[in-house]
């Protein structure tokens, strides 16, 4: 479902925090550091909430970096909608077969991804399902794998900058849908494989292919972020007989 379509009535609900009642689907987010939060650039509302709490409002929202233990705990209290699991079981039955999948994150944080692909070419498990925030990576591994061998859903934009920031290129609908579904397929791969941010970054991996790690072995959380529709049952199905076979 698009937001489009249920804009009106999500405007009109209360939300936490009461600031960004009405713009759900455009307010700006910026990390400030003195209060170890993202805040609303317009009110400068933190935009987070008290999980121990009840509220009163219909919407809740914490808008925060993901990535670590904290983030999986969030994931077993939710269930994908039937429409992007859908869409997912569309997804497995195009790759068709056991497949190996790779995270590289490019734009904002850099990573030494051609010699890192180069390292795992020759061993790599083929097709290879390729998840980037940058088309030069996408191409790489086309050039390396060979085109029939590397798959990819997403759309990317042609400049290198981060999808996230990119408010022209994709509705946040599709930004978001596109973002969980990469997600959830790294997860569902025979192997996963992350590419690591250069040296002297803040981190050593970004946390969203730490995310797709911690969902690899935690299959039972993946299980249920599923849900139950006829669609997640056929993923789970699928995926496991791949498992059995191996290589």
């Amino acid at each position: 479902m698009d937001f489009d379509f249920i804009r009106h009535s999500v405007d009109t609900m209360d939300v936490m925090p009461p600031e960004l009642k009405g713009r759900l689907n455009s307010y700006t987010p910026q990390w400030y550091g003195a209060v170890k939060n993202f805040v609303d650039t317009e009110s400068g509302a933190r935009i987070c909430f008290d999980i121990t709490k009840e509220y009163d409002a219909d919407i809740v929202v914490r808008h925060a970096c993901g990535g670590n233990e904290r983030a999986l705990i969030a994931l077993k209290t939710l269930v994908l909608h039937d429409h992007m699991v859908a869409n997912l079981e569309r997804r497995i039955n195009a790759i068709g077969r056991p497949f190996s999948a790779i995270h590289i994150r490019n734009t904002d944080y850099r990573t030494d991804y051609e010699q890192a692909i180069d390292q795992i070419k020759k061993s790599i498990l083929l097709p290879v399902f390729v998840a980037t925030d940058s088309s030069k990576c996408r191409d790489y591994c086309r050039k390396v794998f060979d085109d029939s061998n590397v798959i990819s859903f997403s759309k990317l934009p042609d400049e290198e900058i981060p999808i996230h920031s990119t408010r022209n290129f994709l509705t946040p609908f599709e930004r978001n849908s596109d973002a969980i579904l990469d997600l959830v397929t790294l997860a569902l791969s025979n192997e996963y494989y992350k590419i690591p941010l250069r040296v002297g970054s803040a981190f050593a991996y970004s946390n969203y292919s730490n995310l797709a790690e911690l969902l690899v072995r935690n299959s039972g959380i993946l299980i249920s972020l599923l849900g139950q529709s006829a669609s997640a049952k056929a993923i789970i199905e699928r995926v496991i007989a791949w498992q059995s076979i191996g290589r």
